[in-house]
């Protein structure tokens, strides 16, 4: 996973619980115009966290398309013969059967493709292998190419990262911003408006200078 934009988040969430702790020690503010610096900060700290989430969501993106493009992908893809020979090794695997049936003939194809030499009906194979957990697939194509381990097990990461609840929940703790209790359960359009008051308001009046 990609942990530089998780750090950038942390940085601002860290930010964040200071100013807001400065807030409420300020004496000089009342209650509506501690809100108002709070609505401020906190829309300040989600605007630059949510930029941090896409640019992370992005590059997890990114990273996952190229470690599948260099498992899975034909390789040699400039010369058309290279990908119409994968293409057609895609179809032969896919019509391989589910289950137990199915990893036994891909095991069997496997070697097949070792034996002769056949790079893409190996990579063909370690796709559907992969998706199918057929472990005598893909440890045979690792034996082959160890360093295709270290890919697959960071590519497995990001999935799991993307599509388990834990990973999901990882994700939404990371780049979360709590609301203070002073903003009680506004919305994001309501703290909004509440940080817009502090244009319309003077600074000097009684919603910003304690009495």
């Amino acid at each position: 996973m990609d942990a530089t934009h998780i750090e950038t988040a942390r940085y601002w969430r860290g930010k964040f619980d200071e100013t807001v702790e400065g807030i409420r020690r300020d004496r000089a503010l009342s209650d509506e115009g501690r809100r108002v610096r709070m609505a401020q900060a906190y829309l300040e700290a989600a605007d630059k966290i949510d930029a941090a989430r896409t640019k992370h969501e992005a590059a997890v993106a990114d990273r996952r398309r190229k470690l599948e493009a260099s498992l899975f992908g034909s390789q040699g893809s400039a010369d058309p013969s290279s990908a119409i020979s994968y293409r057609d090794a895609l179809d032969r695997v896919d019509a391989l059967p589910r289950g137990e049936q199915g990893e036994r003939q891909s095991s069997k194809l496997f070697d097949r493709a070792v034996m002769t030499g056949d790079e893409q009906l190996q990579r063909a194979l370690l796709f559907r292998g992969w998706r199918e957990g057929w472990d005598d697939v893909v440890n045979g194509y690792i034996a082959q190419r160890p360093g295709a381990q270290d890919s697959l097990r960071e590519l497995g990461g990001l999935i799991e990262a993307a599509d388990s609840r834990e990973g999901r929940l990882g994700i939404t703790a990371a780049f979360r911003v709590p609301k203070p209790t002073e903003l009680g359960s506004r919305s994001r359009s309501q703290i909004e408006a509440l940080a817009e008051d502090d244009a319309r308001s003077p600074k000097s009046g009684p919603r910003y200078v304690a009495i």
